[in-house]
């Protein structure tokens, strides 16, 4: 499981700071892209179709999707031959990728990715979130927003309430100390740690953005069963 998570990361970081969005307001069904059926792997991929009036957007979320889609192929493959080597029983392995455009404004966009994945390893849903900016199309990190001679101190102030709120809303204000420890390591004032966050607007004017919104895969700062965490900042 290790080596597929491993390149759908880097695939992604290589092109996020290629990306330039100009997308339609409105919400729009899902389009389906890909719907794979085989006695050893079983795919879907549903995109979002306001992507498509940026080629360059809609490119790459298909191109992704199929290499995610093609390196799981694989492995499901080789994995199906090596338990019918040893007269061993095979489950089909899964994946299912679906994708939401979840801001746009005049000056950001914000994207959210889930990908389910079942193997052999068992079920494994990651969270991914990207937000660039519509001017220039540079994919933004925290610093962005928290810079100047307070953006350190701003970042702190964001990773506590942070973890405040993950500790009262799923842990009762009472964490065990492995879940202490989940949660500090989440919540970490780094950039490279809070980088899987989207923009919010306010639901009176949807050009204001009002909040940051992290998003944690199942099992991360909560227990599996809670689903995937997203807490407003």
């Amino acid at each position: 499981m290790s080596r597929a998570i491993g390149y759908m990361r880097l695939t992604r970081m290589a092109a996020l700071a290629l990306l330039a969005l100009a997308l339609p307001a409105g919400t729009i069904a899902a389009q389906t892209l890909i719907d794979e059926r085989s006695a050893v792997f079983r795919a879907r991929v549903a995109l979002d179709p306001q992507a498509n009036a940026e080629p360059g957007l809609a490119g790459f979320l298909r191109e992704e999707a199929e290499a995610t889609v093609a390196l799981y192929r694989d492995i499901a493959q080789e994995d199906a031959a090596a338990a019918q080597a040893v007269g061993t029983a095979f489950s089909p392995y899964s994946v299912e990728i679906t994708d939401r455009v979840t801001l746009l404004t005049a000056e950001y966009a914000s994207v959210l990715r889930q990908i389910s994945i079942t193997a052999d390893a068992g079920p494994v849903v990651l969270v991914e979130a990207l937000t660039t900016d519509r001017r220039t199309g540079a994919f933004l990190r925290l610093d962005a927003f928290l810079g100047g001679p307070d953006g350190r101190a701003a970042l702190s102030a964001l990773a506590r309430h942070l973890t405040r709120e993950i500790v009262g809303r799923f842990h009762g204000d009472a964490p065990t100390p492995d879940w202490t420890r989940e949660i500090r390591a989440a919540t970490r004032p780094d950039l490279a740690v809070l980088q899987n966050f989207t923009l919010t607007a306010t639901a009176a004017d949807p050009g204001l953005i009002s909040a940051f919104t992290f998003h944690f895969a199942p099992g991360v700062v909560a227990p599996a069963a809670a689903g995937p965490v997203a807490v407003a900042v």
